[in-house]
This record gives C-alpha cells, structure tokens and sequence, in this order.
C-alpha cells in the first residue's frame, strides 16, 4: 500500500468531460438503474469500539514510529509537539534535504514522486476511525496542507510507516463479496496496488475472469473514497472519516453490479 502513489506537476491532473478539458473541474457518471450491487472493501482492519480501541488496532497492524501531540486548523497541520511538521518527522527518520529548487524545477517537469513510506495517522473522535496523510521530510514549508478537514479529530497523532504483509488479493477484496458476478461489472481498483506488487498485480485479472468471465470493465486509478447507505456497508471499516462517508488514501476497491 502507498499512501501518495503518482508524479505531481502543475495544471495536473487533466479533467475531462464529453471529450473537453474543464480544466479545475469536476466530472461525474451517473448510472440511473435500480438493483445495482455496490461493494466497498479496502485493506485495513476494522476500527475499534472507541477511539482507544482504533488507536491500539493501528498500532497493531504498523510500526509507529513516534506519538505526537498535533496543532491543526481544518485541512492545516500547523505543529506537531510545538515544532513545524516537516521539521518534527525529519527530527525522527532522518531524511535529507531537498531544496526549493530542486522541487519547483521537479514540478515543473511532472518528476516529483510522492509515494511515501511514512503517514501521519489521525483519529476521528465522532466516527472512531481514521485517516492516514502521507508526509516527507523535504516540503518547503512550515505548515503542511493537505486535503481532509480534520476538524474532528483528536489531537493525538502517530507518525507511522506503511506494513510488508499485505497479501495482493486484498486489493480486489471486494470482488469476493460480490453476489451478482453475472451482471455486468464496473469497478476500480488502487493504482497503489502497482507500486506494491509491480508486474504481479496484473495476475489480478486471473481471479476477475474466473468470476466475472468477460462482462466487466475496470479502472486502476487513485484510492476510491465512497458515500454507502447502510444496505452496503459490509463491516465496521476503520477509514469512515464522516458517517458512511469511506476515504483512504490508498488500498480501496469498488465493485459495481448493474
């Protein structure tokens, strides 16, 4: 699993629809169909009773490097133990420095690679979930933005890295929930699985056909966050960041029976 899996430039990724770049944009599918089967599952565990409990299965399922005591406001990290978050997680792996320079003239050239073996682990106090924010040791800046509000969240925070153990299987999970395999299936997969496993996460498409033969179309792309009515909600998943709202970023699938 990667928590950021993909090269960032500026004026990127492209958005498109009916063809036309719509450049800061969103584009939507929408399927108007009674009795569609939608499966969520993604790699994690479930999440705990309460916040405790959650905080223990993280610790459980990946190395946490140090606890953290966070200063944040919406989507800003602002501090991590009184010191500039870039600066507190270099204090802890180590990393070396990477100067302005060298990362505007990376983004300038689409070259800047953002997968990341460490994450900042938040809880979510309503929920009891949580989320995972990918962070190096090289951003130029004190505060660190990012693309969650986590308004919500305890301040207790983990810097962590990301397990060895996952089986590749677990990318496609949800496929296995599926109860109608002869429809015809939309679904999508983590690009992350990629990174993960390289060439082997093709042999994914070995377990699809044996299910769902040749009546499917897939996506690989970026971690799929979902908003689920409590029909298709499976289990108790540790990534719920509102109520019914799933987002991580990274290890998601979404298998879609129309």
């Amino acid at each position: 699993m990667n928590v950021l899996h993909t090269q960032v430039k500026f004026n990127s990724p492209s958005i498109f629809s009916n063809f036309k770049d719509i450049g800061d944009g969103i584009a939507a599918l929408v399927i108007e169909k009674d009795d569609i089967e939608v499966v969520y599952d993604d790699i994690f565990p479930d999440k705990g009773e309460t916040l405790e409990e959650t905080m223990e299965i993280i610790k459980n399922n990946f190395t946490v490097v140090k606890e953290f005591d966070a200063l944040f406001k919406k989507n800003i990290l602002i501090s991590l133990d009184n010191m500039p978050p870039v600066k507190a997680v270099k204090d802890v792996i180590g990393a070396s420095d990477k100067n302005e320079l060298e990362l505007q003239d990376n983004l300038g050239k689409g070259g800047l690679q953002v997968p990341v073996p460490y994450f900042v682990s938040f809880f979510n106090k309503k929920t009891g979930g949580f989320l995972c924010i990918g962070i190096e040791a090289y951003f130029p800046f004190d505060l660190f933005p990012f693309f969650a509000d986590v308004s919500d969240f305890s301040n207790l925070v983990f810097l962590a890295h990301e397990p060895m153990y996952i089986k590749m299987n677990d990318f496609i999970s949800g496929l296995y929930l599926l109860n109608n395999t002869k429809n015809f299936n939309l679904f999508c997969l983590d690009v992350g699985s990629i990174s993960a496993f390289g060439n082997k996460a093709m042999d994914f498409k070995i377990d699809i056909e044996k299910l769902l033969v040749k009546n499917y179309f897939g996506i690989l792309s970026a971690a799929s966050s979902i908003f689920l009515p409590e029909i298709f909600i499976n289990r108790k998943y540790i990534v719920e960041n509102e109520k019914n709202v799933f987002f991580a970023n990274g290890g998601t699938n979404i298998f879609l029976s129309i």
